[in-house]
């Protein structure tokens, strides 16, 4: 695969996801039924580790996605990209394009624009009266 083409921001998605790790275990612990606590705390603790799983699968899946990304970029790296080889055929083929060009550059000819200038003549003011 080729490099990260986002190293800078896989990195700092990386280390928010591993900062919140510890925060989300510690959380679900303090929610945990044998812990006594009041159950007004303990929805509190509950929703603030949902939170934060919340935000831990947005992480997840923007790495995930840039994942893909290396993939696809490293995939037309591998196609030659950026460059085109320009394809060829045989001279006889080559012949039966020209004359196709020949063809369409005929029917173009046939038109004409529409659109042959545009003049916009003001005359003198006129007093209102």
């Amino acid at each position: 695969m080729a490099d990260d083409i986002n190293a800078a921001r896989r990195t700092e998605l990386s280390n928010q996801l591993r900062d919140l790790e510890p925060k989300i275990r510690g959380l679900d612990d303090i929610a945990a039924p044998g812990v006594s606590i009041s159950q007004e705390l303990r929805t509190k603790v509950v929703e603030q580790s949902n939170y934060y799983k919340n935000r831990r699968a947005l992480l997840q899946a923007e790495l995930g996605a840039m994942d893909a990304v290396n993939q696809r970029h490293g995939d037309l790296l591998a196609d030659g990209y950026p460059d085109l080889a320009p394809a060829s055929v045989p001279d006889s083929l080559f012949a039966e394009l020209h004359e196709e060009q020949s063809d369409i550059n005929a029917a173009v000819s046939v038109f004409q624009s529409e659109a042959t200038g545009m003049a916009i003549s003001i005359g003198a003011p006129q007093p209102k009266g």
